[in-house]
């Protein structure tokens, strides 16, 4: 997904302006991104990174957490289960990009 632009800009320079200093949330991780923007997140600087996907981690996701070391957390579940929410918690930024009209 590198390089996206969306009607407000490219995607990258938002996450790096949004993250430091906050904990993040990524909706949807996984779909065709693999965990992408929540690694953005913390190469940013967010204090913790959830990634939150209804599906499971893929392959891409889990090798490239292990190849950085990541701390990102992932929990699988789904956003409108009351469960799933508790579980993924409070955050300062929560990002879910092209989530929602899926």
């Amino acid at each position: 997904m590198t390089g996206a632009v969306r009607p407000l800009g490219a995607i990258e320079p938002l996450i790096g302006e949004l993250s430091p200093g906050k904990s993040f949330v990524d909706v949807g991780a996984i779909w065709n991104v693999h965990g992408a923007n929540a690694f953005r997140a913390e190469d940013a600087g967010a204090t913790q990174v959830t990634a939150m996907a209804i599906s499971a981690a893929t392959p891409e996701y889990e090798a490239e957490h292990a190849r950085r070391g990541s701390k990102v957390r992932f929990v699988q579940g789904d956003l409108h289960d009351a469960a799933a929410r508790e579980q993924v918690g409070k955050h300062g930024v929560v990002w879910c990009a092209g989530v929602l009209y899926h």
